[in-house]
């Protein structure tokens, strides 16, 4: 097989699988934040009924209470058994009220976390990968202009993919799919394709070595090949 063939389907197939394995694992997150997210919705509405009810049962409470409070006023004669029912129920209304806050705290965190894992897969659903522009910008790569039409330098070089990115872009009329000769000093050491252009830079994939075993690095001296 042609070593150029060979090395441009070999470079094809590990970014395919590289992207194959990224969109795996963001499916596999999305599917474990939503199943998070139904199982907090349910424990949310779980949390709403028992709270409901608690409410419900303090409503009663104090419904009793007022009675006891107004039997009290009429049966002077048990006034001291009823300020201890009075007391035992005031006790009881505090415990359903400190219960009451402490679901209503539980059910304000929930709903915090389950806001949390809506925007998480939102996220997942819309997040875009980063193209290889935005990522210079982020590191500084592009604050450099070069000028020369036909010479640049390798700024980064990706031994994992093959591949790696110089200075010579759009604005030097550089093409996908041109052959460039890399050089260190003046000795000629390899070839590579342009893959991607952007204004300032490009990448492309490492076609050959030379008979010195040599592959190109960052700092190598990238020409046009006439």
């Amino acid at each position: 097989m042609n070593i150029k063939v060979y090395f441009r389907i070999k470079s094809y197939r590990m970014k395919k699988e590289f992207a194959e394995e990224t969109m795996r694992e963001i499916q596999e997150s999305k599917i474990i934040l939503e199943k998070n997210l139904n199982s907090n919705k349910s424990f949310i509405e779980s949390k709403e009924k028992k709270l409901n009810q608690e409410k419900e049962k303090s409503i009663d409470v104090s419904r009793k209470l007022s009675e006891k409070i107004n039997e009290a006023l009429v049966l002077k004669n048990t006034v001291g058994g009823l300020k201890n029912i009075e007391k035992v129920l005031r006790e009881k209304i505090e415990k359903l009220e400190e219960k009451r806050d402490n679901l209503e705290s539980q059910l304000e965190t929930q709903k915090n976390t389950n806001a949390d894992l809506e925007k998480r897969i939102q996220e997942l659903e819309k997040k875009p990968s980063l193209d290889l522009q935005s990522q210079l910008n982020q590191n500084g790569i592009l604050k450099k202009e070069y000028t020369k039409r036909s010479t640049g330098l390798i700024l980064k070089k990706n031994s994992t993919y093959n591949f790696v990115l110089f200075s010579l872009g759009a604005i030097d009329d550089l093409k996908k799919g041109q052959i460039l000769n890399v050089f260190r000093e003046k000795t000629i050491i390899g070839k590579i394709r342009v893959e991607k252009v952007f204004d300032n830079v490009s990448s492309a994939v490492i076609l050959q070595k030379t008979f010195s075993g040599k592959v190109p690095i960052k700092g190598d001296t990238v020409k046009v090949f006439r």
